[in-house]
């Protein structure tokens, strides 16, 4: 389960790197670019029900067992035994191919707006190498995605679904953020201040196996 699971990490994050590259080239980093890939990826996102996809650490917790480890997290949940060869295939093409890739463009473009236009004028941040503000603001809005998800999930059953809808899209986009806010505080932190003296290939090495 191990050997799978690093295995899976090491491929999200290549397939990550690779879409962030391949985002910088085109459409590049205007102010209008960014937005218009946040808007569309958001709305495609939320029209097919799985904008909270954006949402992962710190906010959600897998643990290593056997069944969460081998059971796919796919968009259409389809499994070998029940689903098929063909349909198990097509649903992980779909769930990578279109999902896992709005959530990276969701992600480059609201990276870049804070990093560009944003949180780059505030006096905390030093270049993004000190983006305390991030890690701040991933804890305030922790808090408070907390706070409404009780509320959220004690909606009543009769409410007009489309007002259970807006609420949980607004409380996943806050999550959304907050995990972002969260990946790039300590990201840009971890930049300054892991061992900043060593070699750099040593330095990633030692982070790596940590």
């Amino acid at each position: 389960i191990s050997v799978l699971l690093y295995l899976d990490a090491t491929f999200g994050v290549v397939m990550w790197v690779g879409g962030f590259n391949l985002l910088y080239v085109f459409p590049s980093l205007y102010w209008f670019s960014l937005t218009s890939v946040l808007l569309i990826s958001t709305s495609i996102l939320m029209l097919i029900k799985a904008f909270h996809c954006t949402g992962g650490a710190p906010l959600s917790i897998n643990t290593d067992d056997y069944e969460n480890a081998l059971t796919p997290s796919s968009y259409f949940r389809t499994t070998l035994d029940s689903s098929g060869l063909s349909k198990v295939v097509l649903d992980t093409l779909f769930s990578y191919g279109v999902v896992h890739s709005l959530v990276i463009c969701t992600w480059w473009a609201m990276w870049e707006l804070e990093n560009q236009y944003i949180l780059f004028p505030c006096e905390i941040t030093v270049k993004d190498f000190q983006a305390w503000d991030s890690v701040i603001l991933a804890y305030l809005f922790i808090f408070v995605v907390v706070a409404l998800d009780k509320s959220l999930k004690d909606m009543d059953e009769g409410q007009e679904a489309l007002t259970k809808t807006v609420a949980g899209n607004c409380v996943a986009f806050l999550a959304f953020l907050a995990c972002l806010n969260f990946w790039r505080g300590i990201w840009s932190l971890q930049d300054f201040y892991f061992f900043p003296n060593m070699n750099l290939r040593e330095n990633l090495l030692l982070s790596h196996i940590l």
